[in-house]
Order: C-alpha cells, then sequence, then structure tokens
C-alpha cells in the first residue's frame, strides 16, 4: 500500500471527531475508494466511535476499563472485521476525556450551558454574534449555539437559511452545521439555504469557505454555489443560481429582464413591503436594472418611471397600475 496511507486509523478518527484537515479527508475519500476492505474498516471504526458516544461519565475513571468495553463491544458486532488496536485506544481515550471535562465543567464550575437562538418568525433578522460577526436569518428560521462556550468553539446550528458576514479567526473556526453538512468559514460572507427538498444550498459572496461531512469535502470560491445531497451525502457544485439568493441580507437586487411578478414578489419578500399589480396587463412588463441599499419607496419610484406605471398609495398598499408593456 502507498506509504502515504499508513496512518489512516488515526486520520479516520480524526475525521469522525471533526478534526481532519481538508487534505485528511481527501486522503480518506481516496484510501475509502481503493478496497472494498478499506470502506469496511471505516464502516467499523464509525461504529465505534458511535459506541463510545453511549458511554456515560462516572466519578471513578479507569482507561483499562474502558478500553476493554469498547473491545468487547467490537468483538460483539457481526462483521468480523478487526479494527486496529490503536483506534481502540483512541476511542477509549475520547470516551473518558469526554467524561472528564464533563465532570470537570459540571462539578467546578457548576455552570449550566446557555443555548442562544435566534429565530426570525415573520420578519428577517440581523443579529451580532458575540465574536463581531453578523448574521441575518431569513423568515421561518432559526440558529443556535452554546453561550458559554462560542469564543473556544465557534459552532452554530441552522435551521432554514440565513447569511453570514464572518470575523476570522485562524485559531477558532467559524463552523455552521445543517444536519450532517458541516460549512467552515475560511475568512467570507456566504449564505446557507435548506431547500424544499431538504438539501442544502450555499453560495459564496466572498472569500472562501469548506463544505464537508464526515465523508466528502468540497472549497467553495467567491460567486460560487454548491448543493448537499442530504440522501447520498454528495456535494456538487451548480451553475446558474439565483444571483438574488442572498439579496433579504444584502439588501442588493439584481433584475436582468425579469418579469414584473417576479421583481415585485422580491420586494415584498426583502423589504416587507405589500405592492400588488393591480393591472394585469402590466404582468407582461420586463425590468433590467440594479439595485444596492436602495429605499423600496425609491425603487418603485424608479420602476414606475421606466415602465410608465402609476403608483397608488392605499393604507398599507402599494398599487402598480398601467396600461401594459409591449
Amino acid at each position: 500500500m502507498d506509504n502515504k496511507f499508513e496512518n489512516m486509523d488515526t486520520i479516520i478518527a480524526k475525521v469522525l471527531c471533526n478534526e481532519a484537515s481538508a487534505e485528511e479527508r481527501q486522503m480518506l475519500k481516496e484510501w475509502r475508494q481503493l478496497d472494498k476492505a478499506n470502506e469496511e474498516e471505516f464502516a467499523a471504526m464509525q461504529s465505534v466511535m458511535m459506541e463510545t458516544e453511549k458511554l456515560k461519565p462516572e466519578l471513578s475513571v479507569n482507561i483499562d476499563k474502558a478500553w476493554s468495553n469498547v473491545q468487547s463491544k467490537i468483538k460483539r458486532q457481526k462483521q468480523g472485521k478487526i479494527v486496529p488496536l490503536r483506534f481502540l485506544r483512541y476511542a477509549a481515550m475520547l470516551a473518558i476525556l469526554a467524561g472528564i471535562s464533563f465532570l470537570t465543567y459540571r462539578l467546578l464550575l457548576n455552570k449550566p450551558q446557555e443555548s442562544i437562538q435566534l429565530t426570525a418568525f415573520n420578519a428577517i433578522k440581523t443579529s451580532n454574534l458575540p465574536d463581531g460577526s453578523t448574521v441575518t436569518i431569513n423568515k421561518g428560521s432559526s440558529l443556535t449555539y452554546l453561550k458559554n462556550t462560542y469564543h473556544s468553539k465557534r459552532e452554530l446550528q441552522l435551521n432554514g437559511e440565513a447569511y453570514f458576514d464572518v470575523k476570522h479567526n485562524n485559531e477558532v473556526p467559524f463552523i455552521v452545521r445543517v444536519g450532517e453538512l458541516h460549512i467552515e468559514d475560511i475568512g467570507t460572507s456566504f449564505n446557507v439555504k435548506t431547500l424544499a427538498d431538504k438539501n442544502v444550498q450555499v453560495t459564496v459572496m466572498t472569500g472562501l469557505v469548506m463544505m464537508y461531512d464526515s465523508v466528502d469535502t468540497l472549497n467553495l470560491h467567491e460567486g460560487e454555489t454548491a448543493v448537499y445531497n442530504v440522501v447520498n451525502g454528495t456535494l456538487s457544485k451548480i451553475t446558474g443560481a439565483d444571483k438574488n439568493e442572498a439579496a433579504y441580507a444584502t439588501k442588493h437586487l439584481v433584475f436582468e429582464n425579469t418579469g414584473l411578478l417576479d421583481v415585485v414578489k422580491l420586494l415584498n419578500d426583502v423589504y416587507g413591503t405589500n405592492i400588488e399589480i393591480a393591472d394585469s396587463a402590466l404582468k407582461n412588463c420586463r425590468l433590467t436594472s440594479s439595485f444596492k441599499n436602495e429605499n423600496p419607496d425609491d425603487i418603485v419610484a424608479v420602476i414606475s418611471e421606466a415602465l410608465q406605471l402609476k403608483v397608488e398609495h392605499r393604507d398599507n398598499q402599494i398599487l402598480l397600475k398601467g396600461e401594459g408593456c409591449k
């Protein structure tokens, strides 16, 4: 076997603990594809890790006993695969260290973890995070993180869609989790969205991000979009993504021969306005223009001038009227 694969048990352990580099994740991917036996070995080690997570911390910690327990669990598995000894000890030590950390935290600090949840119900919500990063959460979405440990472990759980403008820190990575997918900042601003089919779409506005799960890794550069398939765990870049993907957060709107119906829908989504097309003939109108951080009333004024529309304000509604476009 190639010498570069000689320490795979250690690399697998790091991947399963979410501590591996992009290079190590790629190496694991190549190694698993080399031989069916390698894939079986990875599955066995993954099972070991799942078992160690079930171990409960005790006040009296016995390393040899814990190691023996993990070995016994492996022997009971039906695969019949021999797992490298070093990984067994690594897994046992991991469980023990987790228990010690838990006990130290609970008994010495006696301070429970405080979970912070940021939720956008019927309106877009922008919040400053403890490290100076900014997040804009789209309607119907939420973001959760642990307050007590945030400065040492910037890991957030997203449900829905949010735009992140990250204050980069080489020592403490900024990681957004959506199910099994991790999105790690490498100095950037990016948008994360859970699609209707539960797949996850990531678009990078500036800089670079790394997307990964326990198997695959993909780097995304400025202007690129990728989708994570939750069913088969694949990561793939896509083209032709919506240029207004993060408009709800950036307030940067781009219209390229866009139908007036779609223009109005986006304005209502981004600004919470109540614009309606009063005359059906206007649905044939199309607009090519762009706006950045403009007041919605000013945007409507520009659109009405460009398309020769009449604007009528009625209570909280903005009605667009006209004879239509040729």
